[in-house]
C-alpha cells in the first residue's frame, strides 16, 4: 500500500489514506488524460534505482532529501524510455524484417506463457 495523492488544498494536512498503486495511478491518469499502467512506472523505477548512488541517497536521507537525488534521475529514464520507444516504433514501422522478428519473439513468449497458465 502506497501513500495516496494529497488533496493540494489549504487547512491543516490530513494523513494520506493507503492506497494501491493501480489505484494511484487510475487517479494520475483520469487527472491527466494518460494510460500508464503498473509496469510503466515500475520499469522505470527499477532502472533508477539500479543505480547505486540512488540507493545510497535512499538510505542515508529522508524522502524530502532523497528527492534532490531522485526526481532528476527518475525524469531523465522517463524521457530515455520514450526515446527509445520512439526509435523503436519508427524501426518497426519502418523495417519488415524487424517488425517479423519482433513479432516472432513475441508470439513465442505470448504462447509460452499461455500454455504454462494451463499447465
Amino acid at each position: 500500500m502506497l501513500l495516496g495523492f494529497s488533496g493540494g488544498g489549504s487547512g491543516a494536512a490530513a494523513e494520506p489514506e493507503k492506497v494501491t498503486l493501480a489505484e494511484l495511478l487510475a487517479e494520475f491518469n483520469e487527472r491527466h488524460g494518460t494510460n500508464l499502467g503498473e509496469h510503466d512506472m515500475l520499469a522505470d523505477v527499477e532502472r533508477v534505482i539500479a543505480d547505486g548512488h540512488v540507493r545510497a541517497a535512499a538510505l542515508n536521507n529522508s524522502e524530502e532529501t532523497f528527492a534532490d537525488v531522485f526526481d532528476s534521475r527518475f525524469e531523465d529514464k522517463v524521457i530515455e524510455r520514450g526515446e527509445d520507444n520512439t526509435k523503436f516504433l519508427r524501426k518497426f514501422l519502418d523495417d519488415q524484417e524487424a517488425r517479423d522478428d519482433y513479432i516472432r519473439l513475441a508470439r513465442r513468449r505470448a504462447y509460452e506463457m499461455i500454455h504454462r497458465e494451463v499447465a
